[in-house]
């Protein structure tokens, strides 16, 4: 005797239910390991609730030092370029477990909050990229004539960089310096090799390392100078102080400080 309607639904359901949790589970090993990072405020890791990728939180982290650091540090090219693979990975799978598992509640329940995960993501990986274009093109002459803050950037931020710059130059030369008695014209020293776009670098701000920033120990450093008069403080690892950015620009740089 075949089984009736209703148990003939229960196991479509069961069926339904039981591949929405495989591929849920696909999607968390993409998220990462719940590494100590923030879980979302509904459910639990038990009921499948979404856990952020380690990574995610690293990204986090190089976006709140790059809004609050005056210069530009280290492209993290490496958290970016992975979030961005994964989320599309993620954007896929929730896609087809959606079109699988149509009406099952579950399905419905927890396809909104991995789509509101990936769209925080793409947020914070998208303000991150804007947070160093804005301060490029700024800085642009300065950063440029320093090799060292030349480095940090990426290669497409390079190639922005020398027509961003070469751009301005024109813009300021045919604005304001063509209209110039001859003698005045060429605001380039003869000689300079310090730096060869002294114009753009002279209508480019510098940044500004005398300012006070918010900085969090990521290690302990003990005794470290926080001024120029050779006074120091004694910072521990998760230790939050202000201080003025110069002196410590170096513990930034190598990553020993996280600005906030």
């Amino acid at each position: 005797m075949p089984p009736s309607p209703a148990k003939q639904l229960h196991a479509k359901r069961e069926r339904q239910t039981a591949h929405i949790h495989s591929d849920m589970a696909e999607l968390d090993a993409i998220l990462g390991p719940d590494d100590g990072g923030m879980d979302m405020a509904m459910g639990d890791a038990g009921a499948g609730a979404p856990r952020r990728n380690p990574a995610y939180e690293q990204l986090l982290t190089a976006w709140r030092s790059e809004k609050a650091c005056p210069e530009l540090l280290q492209w993290r090219g490496d958290l970016v370029d992975g979030l961005l693979d994964a989320a599309e990975q993620q954007e896929a799978m929730v896609k087809a477990t959606v079109e699988q598992g149509g009406d099952v509640d579950e399905c419905l329940f927890s396809a909104p909050l991995y789509e509101s995960e990936l769209a925080r993501c793409r947020f914070v990986t998208g303000s991150y990229v804007r947070c160093r274009l804005r301060k490029l093109e700024r800085q642009c002459g300065h950063v440029i004539a320093d090799d060292d803050a030349y480095a940090r950037l990426s290669d497409a931020e390079k190639t922005h960089a020398v027509k961003y710059l070469d751009l301005i130059e024109k813009h300021h030369r045919a604005a304001l310096l063509e209209a110039l008695p001859e003698p005045f014209r060429d605001a380039r020293q003869e000689g300079d090799e310090a730096c060869p776009e002294v114009l753009a670098k002279a209508i480019t701000a510098p940044p500004s390392l005398e300012g006070f920033v918010f900085v969090k120990a990521n290690k302990d450093l003990g005794d470290v100078q926080i001024d120029a008069s050779g006074e120091t403080a004694f910072i521990s690892r998760g230790d939050t102080h202000a201080l003025r950015y110069g002196p410590v620009r170096d513990l930034v740089l190598d990553g020993s400080l996280s600005l906030f």
